[in-house]
């Protein structure tokens, strides 16, 4: 390949969800569900950068739109920007915010998608590609979790990116000794920050998460407007709190209480947009979903979703 070629740079953008569709499909395994989408789309757009062995792409979904994802033989790292993406199936349940890193694809992906006005930084390597790294066969690769290990190697891929995104930037680096260095060093650092195992996949190719766990979060889910702690939720999985805190911190990086506060912040935020300054009040939806004090629910929302309450509560 000639080296003006090795970084190829397209985009698109369209408001036409059926359009949209298509080209979300081939790129990253989500098929839209038009029918279920819960408002009209703004334009959708995507960024992308391509080389031999990885593609860095800028994908922005101003809308409420749900997906469905099957496996197609990549993996796709996001780095959530703006809004939220929440998975919901049996085997994969966790919400993500702005600041979060998570796997959206993986060898054997089977799960639903939502999308609340979403921003984010995906990177796409193909299995093989991966595969070869870690010096197994393609079918072998699993991945036990869709979140980084910890915190600290959250922040070692985004450091990754920020010095990828510069290689692809400078047209002088761009060559082919240089990004196939960059290609490895992203494969390498995808198998170092997420759980993987290099032994066959069993029958539940998909499961990320333990059923303990996605108990926990179902209960939570259910009970996000009653007096629960950390004692109920053990209680509702046969537990103890510190195997609870255990799975929360392993698996999403985050304690359950922390998770929890989340879950009721997700609701808050619904309720923002449902309703306008004539019929209630930041305040009355923060303490109705257990946020005591309105400077502290400010400045957590803020922080998850880029905007004071008060502006989403306005523009309901």
């Amino acid at each position: 390949m000639d080296e003006a070629t090795l970084v190829r740079r397209d985009s698109w953008a369209t408001p036409d969800l059926a359009e949209a569709s298509e080209m979300l499909q081939a790129e990253y395994g989500a098929s839209l569900r038009l029918r279920e989408s819960r408002t009209k789309a703004r334009q959708l757009s995507v960024e992308r950068r391509h080389t031999p062995a990885f593609d860095c792409h800028d994908v922005r979904l101003p809308a409420q739109l749900q997906f469905d994802v099957e496996d197609f033989g990549a993996v796709v790292i996001a780095s959530l920007q703006a809004g939220t993406v929440t998975t919901n199936s049996d085997v994969h349940g966790v919400s993500y915010r702005r600041g979060d890193v998570f796997l959206s694809n993986f060898p054997g992906a089977h799960y639903r998608c939502f999308t609340d006005h979403a921003a984010s930084h995906t990177v796409t390597i193909p299995v093989r590609v991966l595969a070869e790294s870690a010096g197994v066969a393609p079918s072998a690769l699993r991945f036990m979790s869709g979140n980084p290990v910890s915190a600290a190697a959250a922040e070692q891929w985004m450091g990754t990116l920020d010095t990828v995104e510069r290689l692809l930037a400078d047209p002088v680096m761009a060559n082919p000794v240089v990004l196939g260095k960059a290609g490895r060093m992203l494969a390498a650092k995808v198998l170092e920050i997420f759980p993987v195992t290099r032994t066959p996949g069993t029958d539940h190719p998909g499961r990320l998460v333990p059923n303990f766990l996605r108990r926990a979060i179902a209960f939570m889910e259910e009970n996000a407007a009653a007096d629960i702690g950390l004692a109920e939720i053990a209680a509702a999985v046969e537990l103890t709190p510190e195997g609870v805190t255990y799975l929360f911190r392993r698996h999403l990086g985050v304690g359950p209480l922390e998770h929890l506060r989340r879950i009721r912040l997700d609701h808050a935020h619904l309720e923002l947009l449902d309703h306008t300054p004539d019929t209630t009040t930041v305040h009355r939806i923060a303490a109705r979903w257990g946020f005591a004090h309105v400077a502290s629910f400010e400045e957590f929302y803020q922080g998850c979703y880029g905007q004071n309450p008060q502006v989403t509560l306005q523009a309901g």
